[in-house]
């Protein structure tokens, strides 16, 4: 029994391991039961209170989403329809807090508080692929094409470096060591290794010299 954990993006591969456990779909989620604190829902309900809409600001809100029941136990059960980012990759986790759950809608992330009904930013681009629960360390990993970030049970986090010029492969997980593989413009692939308590990242294809632009351009947009 190892302890490594090897995902291919948008396809998804539990395997025996300690510190790390992959989420697939809410429906397959181990917060649906036996209690189901939410669950994905095939659509919109026809009936009940509307759908509370995401993001908060409005954006898209005529559109039919990824729709969520939420229920807190503690006040009463409602459905968010979470509007999609750039990607497939749908998932619903519960967030290292114990209290507030990650939603994952086509790529865009949010967190939301089930009991006050209330969002807080996901700091990730909206092409999240990957979602991984770290329950050890109290964290939830979350991956795009070009980098990684992290969500804290405290409210902290970390998202690390590019590492891809657009597409990363191979990812695999051992303790707390995240490795894998960067694409590069010619199609070559480079490794790369990212600690998963700091964020520091070794390697990838995306030029370091690069880098500092790049988060540049990201804080201003």
């Amino acid at each position: 029994m190892g302890s490594t954990l090897l995902v291919d993006f948008g396809h998804e591969v539990k395997v025996p391991l300690r510190c790390a456990r992959l989420q697939e779909v809410a429906v397959q989620s181990e917060e649906n039961a036996p209690m189901r604190r939410f669950e994905i829902l095939a659509g919109l309900p026809p009936y009940g209170a509307p759908a509370l809409a995401f993001p908060s600001s409005g954006a898209g809100r005529h559109r039919e989403g990824l729709v969520v029941r939420f229920n807190p136990g503690s006040v009463e059960s409602w459905v968010g329809n979470f509007q999609r980012g750039a990607t497939t990759y749908n998932t619903v986790l519960a967030h290292p807090d114990g209290r507030q759950v990650v939603v994952i809608a086509g790529g865009e992330g949010y967190v939301i508080d089930p009991e006050t009904r209330s969002e807080t930013p996901c700091l990730m681009s909206p092409t999240i692929n990957l979602a991984i629960s770290m329950p050890e360390f109290n964290q939830v990993v979350l991956g795009t094409d070009l980098e990684f970030g992290v969500i804290r049970a405290d409210g902290t986090g970390w998202k690390s470096a590019r590492l891809s010029w657009d597409g990363i492969r191979n990812v695999s997980i051992s303790a707390t060591t995240l490795t894998g593989e960067a694409r590069s413009p010619d199609d070559s692939w480079y490794p790369f290794t990212l600690d998963l308590l700091t964020g520091e990242s070794v390697g990838g294809s995306y030029p370091a010299i690069l880098r500092n632009s790049y988060d540049q351009f990201l804080s201003s947009h």
